[in-house]
């Protein structure tokens, strides 16, 4: 489940999180990290594995949050052994914040296409 709690966001408000396999408990685009910590505490509260996303939307962002998987596999690591990972709680989300200056930018620059668009 992509970054719970931000619905202003387009994210899943807390009645919207049911049957997931894991929850986005470390998402990098965010100016406090507040919903990052109510995240990570709704997901410890339930057993839900936590997972990280870089939320990027330009490249240079791209790796800035992810999720460490540790899977059993033999030989070659396939999409189930991931997935498998995952549900079984196999994962640390781990990253870095992206700055006031990037998370400013994408919102201005969104304001300006979404302005544009009406025009």
């Amino acid at each position: 489940m992509p970054h719970p709690f931000q619905t202003f966001r387009h994210g899943a408000s807390r009645r919207a999180i049911r049957d997931v396999d894991a929850i986005e408990v470390y998402n990098a685009h965010t100016l406090t990290g507040f919903r990052n910590g109510q995240a990570r505490r709704y997901a410890r509260r339930r057993g839900l594995p936590g997972t990280g996303g870089s939320d990027a939307h330009r490249p240079a962002l791209v790796g800035r949050a992810y999720t460490a998987v540790s899977v059993e596999a033999d030989g070659d690591v396939t999409t189930d052994a991931i997935l498998e990972g995952i549900r079984a709680g196999r994962t640390v989300a781990r990253g870095t914040r992206t700055t006031a200056r990037q998370y400013l930018r994408k919102y201005a620059l969104n304001a300006r296409l979404k302005t544009a668009s009406f025009l």
